[in-house]
Formats: C-alpha cells, sequence, structure tokens
C-alpha cells in the first residue's frame, strides 16, 4: 500500500467554493494549502517554491486507510431493479480506444456499453445506439446510458474540453416494446 493517496471530490474550484479532500492514510498526516509558484525539482530549473496559503484546514489529521480495490468495477447491494426507467452514469478516462466498458445482464435482455475508434456504442438486445463523437484517450469524460419509455439514450460530456474538438454528444434509438424485465441483475466491468 502507498502510504498516502489522496484526492479531491471534483476537478476544479474558484475562490470561496469548497472542495472536499478524501485521503487513505497509513499513518497520521499534516495538510497544507499552497500555492504553487514553481513544480521544477530539476536543479537547472527554477526548482520547488511553495507558498502558504492561510486555511482553516491546515493541521495534523489522523489516519484512515481507505481500501483501493486495483482494476475497473462495478458493485450493487442487493439485486438491480432494471425493469422500469434507468440511467448509468459512469466516468472515465479512455486509454484504448476499444472495448467493453460495461455489460448487464437482466433476465433474457442484455445492456452493452462498447468503446471504439468512432465512439461509443450501446447495445440494448442486439440494436445498437452510436454516438458518433470519439473521445480523446486520456482525458475524462461523463457518459450516460439511459433506458426508459421505449427510448435508449446515451450522451457523452467531455469533464475536460478541448476547444474545438466535437468529442461530446447525445444519440437515441426507439426500442421495440418487450416483455418486463426480471428484477436482478449481473453487472460485469472489465478489467
Amino acid at each position: 500500500m502507498l502510504p498516502l493517496i489522496g484526492y479531491l471530490d471534483r476537478f476544479s474550484g474558484r475562490p470561496g467554493e469548497s472542495l472536499a479532500v478524501k485521503v487513505s492514510a497509513a499513518m497520521p498526516y499534516a495538510a497544507d494549502i499552497v500555492r504553487i509558484r514553481h513544480a521544477d525539482p530539476n536543479p537547472a530549473g527554477p526548482g520547488m517554491k511553495l507558498i502558504p496559503v492561510p486555511s482553516g484546514c491546515a493541521g495534523d489529521y489522523p489516519a484512515r486507510v481507505q481500501a483501493v480495490p486495483l482494476g475497473s468495477s462495478g458493485r450493487a447491494s442487493g439485486a438491480l431493479d432494471l425493469g422500469g426507467a434507468f440511467t448509468l452514469l459512469l466516468r472515465l478516462q479512455p486509454w484504448l480506444l476499444r472495448g467493453q466498458v460495461l455489460a448487464l445482464e437482466v433476465g433474457g435482455q442484455s445492456l452493452v456499453l462498447a468503446l471504439g475508434a468512432a465512439g461509443l456504442v450501446a447495445t440494448a438486445d442486439g440494436l445498437d445506439c452510436t454516438l458518433a463523437a470519439a473521445p480523446l484517450p486520456r482525458r475524462w469524460y461523463e457518459v450516460s446510458v439511459t433506458l426508459g419509455n421505449g427510448t435508449l439514450r446515451l450522451a457523452q460530456r467531455a469533464l475536460q474540453p478541448v476547444a474545438g474538438r466535437p468529442d461530446e454528444g447525445e444519440a437515441a434509438m426507439a426500442l421495440p416494446a418487450a416483455a418486463p424485465a426480471a428484477p436482478a441483475a449481473a453487472c460485469r466491468c472489465p478489467a
């Protein structure tokens, strides 16, 4: 285990906004807020220069180890009731522009979300809904898949937009009427 792992609950913040800090540590730790003036540890460069910023959160904190399972996975307590309308919301950062992202199986019905070079494809019971907005590799996206009212809807939003790059969008398709789904589901998220 790494001795200290931490992240913020959002990608960015503005003056006056709050950010939640999530930390897993093996031993007690100290936290400060600093302004990074230079972050180049190279001896030939300007060096590290961190300027302390007064804050109410600076101080010592007790340790709390949070398990970090390796790979991609999803967990649901008990049975998932996918018989009615539902939305799956994923945050993903594609490194390889191919492969299955998510698979759900409910009774005799299935939903698969796959990523190809042309973009995301949601397949519900053999019918494809394609979003022709290929994500950029190594960039974060929020992806939603909604099934309900006879429609399959797929949406992709860049969390780090790149100007002039068409990597966001929505697509929808009508689904044929089907029998109600069973109230239990298996979720597979390939590693």
